[in-house]
Formats: structure tokens, C-alpha cells, sequence
């Protein structure tokens, strides 16, 4: 059975104030510091599910759209 990894590529707003406000609707959902999340996201892509199956990762996936997120699903690799 195949297993999935949810990213995030960051906010949809490309504005400070949109990462900022990604990563306090991420910290009230997920329960990581927002100052953590925007360090991530200055980063760039971060993983924020792995080992997943399809039908939870897609649900990962629209919960994150509607809070403002560019997130994809790909499968795990060895």
C-alpha cells in the first residue's frame, strides 16, 4: 500500500502578513509555535504529514487550502 507526505510551500499571500497569518491559523490547528511555522516557511517547502494514506493526506490537504496554504501531496519514497 502506498503512503503519502502532505508539504506546504507556503502561504497563498506571499506577504509577510500572509505568512504571519498562515502561521497562527497552522499554530491554533496543529499546535506549533507560529513563530516555528514562519521559520519554516522562510525556509521553504516543509513536510507537515508523512506516511500517510491518500484519502487522510488529501484531507491534510483541503483543511490546509482553506486556512490560506500551497500545499501538495507526494508519495513516500524508500
Amino acid at each position: 500500500m502506498a503512503v503519502f507526505h502532505v508539504f506546504v510551500d507556503g502561504p497563498v499571500d506571499r506577504s509577510p502578513e500572509g505568512m504571519q497569518r498562515l502561521a497562527e491559523a497552522m499554530s491554533q490547528r496543529y499546535g506549533l509555535p507560529a513563530t516555528e511555522l514562519v521559520a519554516r516557511m522562510t525556509k521553504g517547502r516543509f513536510r507537515v504529514k508523512a506516511n500517510i494514506d491518500h484519502k487522510t493526506a488529501s484531507a491534510y490537504i483541503r483543511d490546509l487550502e482553506k486556512i490560506g496554504a500551497r500545499a501538495v501531496i507526494e508519495e513516500a519514497r524508500d
